[in-house]
C-alpha cells in the first residue's frame, strides 16, 4: 500500500506495528478496514500523531 512507510515486528500486546501516512482521517479509516478483513488480522489499534516533535528517516546508526 503506498501509503505504508514502514512495518515492524514488535513485542507487546500487539505483534505488528505499521507506520502510515494519510492525508485524511476517511483514507486511514478505509484502510484500517481493509486491513482488518485479512485472514491473520484478529484486532487493530491505531495511535495518531497530533505534533512531530522530530523525525529523521535516515537516522545515523
Amino acid at each position: 500500500h503506498p501509503n505504508v512507510c514502514s512495518i515492524y515486528d514488535i513485542t507487546g500486546e500487539y505483534d505488528t506495528m505499521f507506520v502510515t501516512k494519510f492525508c485524511s482521517t476517511e483514507d486511514l479509516n478505509a484502510f484500517i478496514k481493509q486491513l482488518a478483513q485479512h485472514k491473520h488480522v484478529q484486532r487493530t489499534s491505531s495511535n495518531l500523531v497530533l505534533n512531530i516533535i522530530k523525525e529523521s528517516l535516515a537516522p545515523r546508526i
